[in-house]
């Protein structure tokens, strides 16, 4: 499937859009540096030092133990980054998997998603 010009011009439209109206460029080190009101930076730089605390313990002890505790500390949000640090631990991103209720499970053998018929995910 290709897309035309117009169609791309869309896409990217729709996208800035988005990225606009939820603030997602906005980061302490940009040009457009975040309200006063608006933390979610700080929860995901949070959230990367906890998921790389927790590779830090899982190098030392990777068990199945481990694999769900790191499960049940990732359900607390940023699913996307503590599937990122731990893209190399199938063993974990599925205990993250099936942590978050609902989630969609068919991976790929590198634990990233596949993508559903008709690009909906």
């Amino acid at each position: 499937m290709s897309l035309f010009l117009p169609q791309l011009y869309l896409l990217w439209f729709i996208a800035q859009a988005t990225i606009d109206l939820m603030g997602l460029d906005r980061a302490p080190h940009l040009s457009n540096t975040p309200t006063v009101a608006d933390t979610r930076w700080r929860s995901r730089i949070e959230a990367w030092d906890k998921a790389k605390r927790s590779l830090s313990n899982w190098n030392k002890n990777p068990s199945t133990e481990m694999a769900q505790a790191i499960a049940m500390t990732a359900k607390n949000g940023h699913y996307s980054i503590w599937c990122t640090v731990f893209n190399e631990h199938p063993q974990v991103i599925q205990a993250i998997i099936t942590e978050y209720n609902g989630t969609y499970t068919e991976t790929n053998t590198h634990g990233m998603r596949v993508v559903r018929s008709n690009g909906i995910i």
